[in-house]
């Protein structure tokens, strides 16, 4: 949103909201998005989203508090324009309705938009009584005109997870998919199982090691047995140079269309251990005419690690 950054939704365990937000990225200043609906909006943290045009549509999310637990399959929709046209904070919210083969109810998935066509979602998880969790590898694909899910079982698939970040890269032919967590054995994911997805065939051309619901076989990991390094160093292969150690939650912002990117922070909860450091991805070259060709470099920035020791109700991510 040009002028400004929008926080919409979120929160965590004990503490989710339905409101909105707005940073003015001149004076630096906050203030609170009046909101209109037609329906109420069920507070939720971790939320699919995603900006069309003057649109934000977010998806799915998780809402906790009091053993009150719900998970969403809904699409909202965030009319921005409002916004756009007069500089006033005002903005619309609009449940959209949908057909086809919809994903299930869950959190921490990511919600891509490509060409403002269509909205790709991918992975995310429901967490069940005991501590269990079974995040999945599950691609759907919304189209934008027709408001249709479609769901494309694929024969190999990256490993599952959730809390991952997904950014379009190759001239909008290629989607990037890195980091998150496999709740199934407490394990947080490395560039090893980062994975790339060709969007003109929707086959995935790097990171699919898996078949649907194979289990990866490991053992569980234990919160002391968690990496404490920060950076990883590869010398060649598609991923090459410093790159982030496993981990979920991170930021990541493109530069200069989708050639750069900036990778922030994010943290290996179980461990409490949370990172500050900060990594420049260069994705180098011209894409060929085959877009599973893609070499990806990165630069290590600060490289330090913040380890909190904090109380948590919760061994989940």
């Amino acid at each position: 949103m040009q002028k400004h950054l929008i926080l919409w939704l979120g929160g965590y365990y004990k503490a989710s909201y339905a409101t909105c937000y707005a940073l003015c990225t001149t004076s630096w200043h906050w203030a609170e998005v009046s909101l209109t609906s037609t329906s109420p909006t069920h507070p939720r943290f971790f939320p699919a989203s995603a900006l069309v045009n003057q649109q934000l549509f977010a998806w799915g999310g998780r809402y906790y508090s009091g053993g009150d637990d719900k998970y969403f399959d809904d699409l909202l929709e965030l009319d921005l324009s409002t916004m756009a046209r007069t500089y006033q904070l005002r903005a619309h919210v609009r449940h959209v309705p949908t057909s086809g083969t919809a994903p299930e109810a869950k959190f921490a998935a990511t919600l891509t938009n490509v060409h403002d066509a269509r909205l790709i979602l991918f992975g995310g998880a429901q967490w069940k009584i005991g501590g269990a969790c079974n995040p999945d590898s599950s691609l759907h694909v919304l189209d934008l005109h027709s408001r249709v899910w479609t769901h494309h079982l694929l024969a190999r698939v990256p490993r599952p997870r959730l809390q991952h970040q997904a950014r379009l890269i190759g001239r909008g032919e290629l989607l990037l998919v890195l980091g998150g967590y496999d709740g199934r054995n407490k394990e947080y994911l490395g560039c090893r199982d980062w994975a790339v997805l060709n969007l003109r065939s929707l086959e995935w051309v790097r990171g699919a090691l898996y078949d649907p619901g194979q289990d990866v076989g490991m053992e569980p990991v234990r919160a002391d047995d968690l990496r404490e390094e920060c950076a990883e160093w590869h010398p060649e292969g598609w991923l090459c140079g410093m790159l982030p150690c496993p981990r979920a939650g991170m930021a990541v912002t493109m530069r200069h269309g989708d050639t750069e990117a900036t990778v922030f922070g994010g943290a290996q909860y179980v461990a409490n251990r949370w990172y500050r450091d900060v990594f420049e991805l260069k994705f180098g070259g011209e894409l060929p005419a085959d877009p599973e060709y893609m070499q990806l470099s990165s630069e290590e920035g600060a490289s330090d690690a913040d380890e909190f020791a904090t109380e948590s109700d919760h061994d989940e991510p």
